[in-house]
């Protein structure tokens, strides 16, 4: 008998663990660069926002479609306020606000575009990760205008910047 609850106890343990535990949150920052501009593209899961941007406005625990649109204003300032480029030491804005659509896997996607390409380096920072609970990360990649991957890089809560310098990367590229 004392070994059976031992067993129940042990089960109840690893299965209360399980039920409260869940991965931390994974979002994709992309970063293309062109002739002309920069454009951003940032992926998250809806639910990693609604913290900080509420969509459902009738509280009924549902989001609908007219709520998903109604929301967008607020998704594209949020995340212009929490992300930064900085082109060989100038900050600089999006030459457009960011447009903001859903996929069908309850992902948001906010694009910006910025009308300045880096000669010497590129700063990105991804401030909203701070907002996130701990063990969030986000994957950025930086592509040149051929869509080779120029950086790679996992961001976290206390890894919030990536630096790209362009001149050692076309010295590389030349070897």
């Amino acid at each position: 008998m004392l070994i059976f609850k031992f067993l129940i106890v042990t089960l109840l343990v690893l299965y209360s663990t399980w039920c409260h535990a869940h991965p931390p949150g994974l979002s994709s920052l992309d970063v293309s660069l062109t002739d002309t501009q920069i454009d951003v593209k940032v992926t998250f899961a809806l639910q990693d926002i609604e913290a900080f941007s509420p969509m459902d406005s009738d509280l009924d625990a549902e989001v609908s479609d007219a709520e998903r649109e109604a929301a967008k204003p607020a998704i594209a300032k949020l995340m212009a306020e929490q992300f930064d480029i900085v082109i060989d030491n100038q900050p600089v804005k999006p030459a457009v606000s960011g447009l903001v659509t859903f996929d069908v896997q309850n992902n948001a996607q906010v694009t910006f575009s910025y009308a300045a390409v880096p000669q010497k380096q590129l700063q990105v920072q991804s401030n909203f990760l701070s907002l996130l609970p701990d063990g969030h990360q986000q994957y950025l990649t930086i592509r040149a205008v051929d869509g080779r991957v120029l950086q790679e890089k996992m961001l976290g809560k206390q890894n919030v910047q990536a630096v790209l310098d362009i001149s050692e990367r076309e010295a590389d590229d030349a070897s």
